[in-house]
């Protein structure tokens, strides 16, 4: 176990808005996250295993004065010049002082994730305290996590998936399990790697589950957690059978997660689910008028769980955050349908952006990056199935030169 308090002794001495953690996913790093959160500092994540150009762009635009990282770990002068650098190991080894925590408010920045941007830049998306605890508390119960739980935390923390596995885990006084993809490949499978750790509560790609949709699961596993792209029905179905599978909607603009509900055997649509309190649904058309049972709309999202806007972003922030008849609501951009039992269906999206294994991006920025290079003159990218009967997509590119 590592302290929280050893993360603040580098920050306590400051009142900065935004502290990057150039951190591998580690008890440090989870130490950290709790560390800026008790001197009212949100964090922007660095993950060290991103390309340096990537990190290069996100320091920039967040202008993160301190930058706290584990030099033996991360070479931060990669993506970094400026700012105050402090090293792990120099937190740990410094004496401890007298400090006063202060008390969080609801509209303290908590964090800033930076996603896909669709002008070929990484968008700092900048979300408050407000409905944090909100989620995590309607997720501890939906996922049925207890102190005798062993939760997995296999996203990436520069996704912000990664902080409900971490706050569920936490404020359930159960034990949570740091994995990545090498942990993965070392058992064999996923499915090897939650038999090795004893998993019982595990979010899983919906791509990476229907790997394994014939397979058994193993005895300990308890509660599956869908998300972040649509899973084939007949493959819920099957996970069914075996174990609670729970599915989750949620954009990055608005908390992590705005809607949840429990697959059952005869799952046929890919439901958003039941909006969790405080959050309110409206699905509109192209003139944002509300359209009728059976139809197809546009899913806006309003509550205290809608993020600031975007970073340095003033026209993209007023663009997808609008407000109607007095009340603020995020433009998700996916199309839905509102059905006769007042179930929201997913149906795709309205613009360009892509889901792969979980992951958000935006098509533009590959072609961006690929005009870039010598000759290339255009470029399109497009999201192809490969194989239908599992339903294996790839990203193609398209090049003129």
């Amino acid at each position: 176990p590592v302290p929280a308090e050893s993360a603040h002794l580098c920050l306590n001495f400051m009142r900065l808005p935004w502290v990057g953690l150039a951190l591998h996913k580690s008890p440090e790093m989870i130490a950290a996250i709790v560390g800026c959160w008790r001197v009212r500092a949100a964090y922007v994540p660095l993950d060290p295993t991103l390309p340096a150009a990537r990190l290069r762009s996100i320091v920039d635009d967040a202008d993160a004065s301190l930058i706290l990282s584990n030099r033996c770990e991360c070479d931060v002068s990669q993506f970094s010049t400026n700012g105050h650098l402090i090293d792990w190991a120099e937190c740990l080894a410094s004496e401890p002082i007298e400090h006063t925590y202060a008390n969080g408010i609801a509209h303290d920045l908590a964090w800033v994730i930076f996603t896909s941007g669709t002008t070929g830049r990484p968008r700092g998306v900048q979300v408050e305290q407000a409905g944090f605890v909100n989620v995590l508390d309607t997720q501890r119960r939906a996922f049925g996590i207890e102190t005798s739980s062993r939760v997995l935390q296999l996203y990436s923390t520069s996704f912000d998936a990664s902080l409900s596995d971490i706050g569920t885990a936490l404020l359930s006084g159960a034990t949570l399990c740091l994995e990545d993809a090498e942990s993965v490949a070392v058992c064999g499978s996923i499915l090897e790697l939650i038999h090795d750790r004893r998993i019982s509560h595990a979010d899983i790609p919906p791509s990476m589950l229907e790997l394994h949709a014939d397979d058994a699961a193993p005895d300990c596993l308890e509660t599956v957690i869908i998300g972040g792209e649509v899973c084939p029905p007949d493959v819920v179905r099957k996970w069914v059978e075996q174990v609670r599978v729970i599915n989750v909607y949620g954009p990055t603009e608005a908390t992590i997660c705005t809607s949840l509900c429990e697959c059952t055997p005869a799952w046929s649509r890919p439901l958003l689910g039941e909006s969790l309190p405080g959050v309110e649904y409206k699905v509109v058309d192209a003139d944002n008028l509300a359209v009728s049972v059976g139809q197809s709309g546009e899913l806006l999202i309003a509550g205290e769980c809608l993020a600031r806007g975007y970073v340095k972003c003033p026209d993209e922030t007023s663009r997808k955050f609008i407000t109607l008849d007095g009340v603020r609501y995020y433009r998700t951009g996916d199309r839905v349908r509102l059905d006769n039992d007042g179930q929201c269906v997913f149906l795709g999206r309205l613009d360009r952006q892509l889901k792969v294994r979980g992951y958000r991006i935006e098509a533009e920025e590959i072609e961006s990056t690929i005009k870039q290079l010598t000759g290339i003159t255009r470029c399109s990218v497009v999201h192809r199935l490969i194989q239908k009967s599992s339903n294996q997509k790839q990203i193609v590119a398209f090049v003129e030169s």
